[in-house]
């Protein structure tokens, strides 16, 4: 089923007309990784010349791959965009100005500026069937979730143990997640953090998702795009282990060498 939602073609500007910029009218399962991604690493904002900007930046090294093969060619076939790529040392990924899409995404309850408190999970994935909150969650994980493989205890040295976890200052967008999870019968962990910084408090909210039958349900349910996660899975599916602090450049040579 494909939950329908007003057009926002209202709100075109004469620049998006001129670049066929086209708004989606329906949800999809595309769309919904989408709004995945822009929650995980997008942001919004009016620039001082008064223009509506989005922006979605990454690791320089272990998303750019991500970037090129997956969100760039998504967001251009979901909105018919022009994407021009920028970064610096450290981030990769680009600019888009658009009146219609920054309004698009503000319909969904996604914030300008600042996100970090406030966001959480749209309505209308909520509301939406399994298939498009398993992609909104992939497009979240891909950018926002880690996937890690610990040493339980002095008695295993290798890092075997499989945990997907993620920490947002936002407790709403936590229990937003952990409620769909639960409907899908994932077994999770909550818990709450604070630490001070430039003389605040800062609270952080974070998700565990341990075991390996949890990971191997998120692979059959929902999986990973971002080659970042889906090496170290590869990995310990060939190996039992996965080594920390990998490049994503080893674990591919690691792959393809047959040895770790």
């Amino acid at each position: 089923m494909q939950v329908g939602f007003d057009n926002c073609k209202r709100y075109y500007s004469s620049k998006d007309k001129k670049k066929d910029i086209v708004i989606p009218i329906e949800m999809t399962e595309d769309l919904a990784e989408d709004i995945g991604i822009h929650i995980g690493d997008g942001s919004m904002y009016l620039n001082k010349n008064g223009g509506y900007a989005i922006s979605c930046f990454g690791d320089a090294v272990e998303d750019k791959e991500h970037y090129l093969k997956r969100i760039m060619p998504l967001k251009q076939k979901l909105f018919n965009l022009p994407i021009k790529i920028s970064g610096r040392k450290d981030v990769f990924g680009f600019t888009i100005c658009s009146k219609a899409l920054y309004r698009f995404y503000l319909s969904f309850g996604i914030p300008t500026g600042s996100k970090a408190k406030s966001i959480c999970v749209p309505d209308i994935i909520k509301k939406s069937y399994k298939n498009i909150k398993f992609a909104f969650l992939r497009g979240l994980a891909d950018t926002d979730f880690s996937l890690m493989f610990k040493a339980k205890s002095a008695k295993h040295e290798r890092h075997y143990y499989p945990t997907i976890s993620a920490s947002f200052a936002s407790k709403k967008l936590v229990k937003d997640i952990i409620e769909i999870l639960d409907e899908m019968n994932f077994k999770t962990a909550f818990t709450e953090s604070s630490g001070k910084r430039l003389g605040k408090i800062h609270k952080c909210y974070r998700l565990d998702i341990n075991g390996r039958e949890n990971l191997e349900r998120w692979m059959g349910l929902i999986g990973f795009n971002n080659p970042k996660h889906y090496t170290k899975y590869l990995i310990w599916k060939k190996f039992g282990f996965c080594k920390p602090k990998t490049t994503l450049e080893q674990r591919r040579r690691f792959l393809e060498n047959q040895y770790i």
